[in-house]
């Protein structure tokens, strides 16, 4: 098993990669050696089972979609909260502050404030649009006068957080969640922890250490069969079984 663990392991889809990793954590967990439970590779393997698994377990479809609709209404109101303010400052007594208002508020009332009946993309693409204009060069001064900074930057954050969960939204339902360096991370974490036992199983030489290694070869082998019989690729072993370890 030594020499093809890793081939076996590179080829599990992600769902039984996972599986895997947590059989093999659960079971060094129930072993009564604590040399296999405080040994590097093993506490490495937890680690990198830990964010694996993170990943495996998708969020319920409510909570992405509560995620998106907070990020979207925060964007709004930033967006607003700049508009008014502008607005306001256009009446201002300050003759600078009033010239760099007019100069803000000739970008932002060019687009308004109700983008209700846009699609979700191009009110998006309006959002980037105005928050391009009021970051150029040309408006640095006209924005640091009217203390505009920080709202600007707040604006431009919240505009990202929105992109970014509502792509990563409908990259979820695509199956799309596994980077692939962490992917590698988990088989070099799997692979190595396995060489590390088999070798301290042969310091050793005790029958729980055999039993252990054993144990491993044998959660390799039923996800590997697993994956073998069947056409579907994410198939999931039971966690009642780990008890039997």
């Amino acid at each position: 098993m030594k020499n093809n663990i890793r081939t076996k392991v590179q080829k599990l889809p992600n769902g039984s990669l996972g599986t895997l990793s947590k059989r093999i954590a659960d079971t060094v967990q129930k072993t009564a050696i604590e040399q296999a439970k405080n040994s590097k590779q093993y506490l490495l393997l937890s680690q990198v089972n830990a964010e694996y698994q993170a990943l495996l377990t998708p969020k319920s479809q409510k909570e992405i979609s509560e995620a998106v609709k907070q990020s979207f209404e925060n964007r709004q109101q930033l967006y607003k909260t700049v508009y008014t303010y502008t607005n306001g400052l256009l009446n201002s007594p300050d003759d600078e502050t009033k010239q760099a208002a007019v100069q803000v508020f000739r970008i932002l009332n060019a687009f308004g404030t109700n983008f209700n009946r846009l699609k979700v993309a191009e009110q998006t693409i309006r959002y980037i649009r105005i928050i391009e204009m009021l970051q150029s060069t040309d408006m640095t001064a006209a924005i640091q006068k009217l203390q505009l900074s920080g709202l600007v930057t707040q604006l431009d954050a919240a505009q990202r957080e929105y992109e970014n969960l509502y792509t990563g939204r409908g990259d979820e339902r695509l199956g799309f969640t596994f980077a692939s360096a962490l992917r590698k991370k988990l088989i070099d974490a799997i692979v190595e922890h396995y060489e590390e036992c088999c070798w301290l199983a042969k310091q050793n030489d005790t029958a729980e250490w055999k039993l252990l290694v054993a144990t491993i070869d044998k959660r390799v082998s039923e996800v590997s069969t697993k994956r073998t019989s069947s056409t579907t690729e994410s198939i999931e072993v039971p966690t009642e079984e780990l008890k039997s370890a």
